[in-house]
């Protein structure tokens, strides 16, 4: 499935900010309940000229930022800049409770094997981001704090707990075999984003793409949501009746939860679009 709209795109792009100012989500089922990761991650995949990076640059301003295009340790985690022997926290912290753009990503290197990334985008995208690394080089101390949210650098020693969503920006197709590849995918909303003339005309006249909405004004006061045993099982039988695949089921589930989650009511008409989306 192609998505042409704009309309659509900031819509599942804000969910994702929401998301990532959550902890975590609660699921109440039977007797018994158990914990959720959050963040809503976005694969948006388009051809040259597609804007797509346009729309991750627009995300990034909004919060006084510029997308990644710097795919290493260093850059995610943070590095040591050798001179002044200063730490500089990495794009996991500077892009924290918010959506992390990654722009102009290639999956896979010259030999269409998956880069050495992957491994850590996919722990980052699955449970609790936390990062130790001990480096080689001593540094002066750095001890930042946001709420239960930390980034610090000491005795050659980086730590930094972080909560954010992704966004991949990238050229390459969606047609994965490689199972670390697939895995990555499942994680995600996987866009194939093709905009018609009009938005291309739209653009060309200095209309933006993406517009910012503030889904988190649902939940402000909180660190979590609940999702009642009621509304858990009205979203499960859901996905009972649309997905037949049983790799994309659990990964499905989530992300309706998800979304759930933050808008506080069933849209059936989005979980229709998640649904065609995760089954691309």
């Amino acid at each position: 499935m192609k998505l042409q709209d704009p309309e659509q795109i900031s819509l599942l792009i804000n969910l994702s900010i929401a998301s990532a100012k959550l902890r975590f989500i609660k699921i109440k089922e039977n007797d018994s309940d158990y914990n959720m990761r959050p963040q809503i991650h976005i694969i948006l995949a388009g051809s040259q000229g597609s804007c797509k990076s346009t729309i991750l640059t627009e995300v990034a301003r909004h919060f006084n930022n510029k997308p990644v295009m710097e795919f290493t340790d260093a850059s995610m985690v943070g590095s040591i800049e050798k001179e002044l022997k200063r730490f500089v926290p990495g794009a996991s912290w500077e892009f924290r409770n918010s959506i992390l753009p990654l722009d102009e990503f290639e999956f896979t290197d010259r030999s269409r094997r998956p880069v050495k990334v992957i491994g850590k985008l996919l722990s980052l995208s699955e449970g609790e981001q936390y990062f130790q690394k001990r480096i080689g080089i001593f540094s002066q101390e750095f001890n930042e704090k946001d709420g239960d949210l930390f980034c610090k650098c000491k005795n050659g020693v980086i730590e930094v707990k972080s909560n954010f969503a992704l966004l991949i920006g990238t050229m390459d197709g969606l047609s994965f075999f490689n199972t670390q590849l697939l895995a990555l995918k499942s994680r995600c909303i996987p866009i194939k984003w093709e905009p018609g003339w009009d938005v291309l005309l739209n653009i060309a006249h200095g209309n933006p793409i993406f517009r910012y909405y503030d889904y988190s004004v649902n939940f402000n006061d909180h660190d979590h949501i609940v999702i009642s045993n009621k509304d858990y099982n009205k979203i499960l039988n859901i996905v009972k009746d649309k997905i037949k695949k049983p790799d994309l089921f659990l990964r499905t589930l989530g992300d309706l939860c998800r979304v759930f989650a933050i808008i506080q009511k069933h849209d059936l008409d989005l979980y229709d679009l998640i649904i065609k989306l995760k089954s691309t």
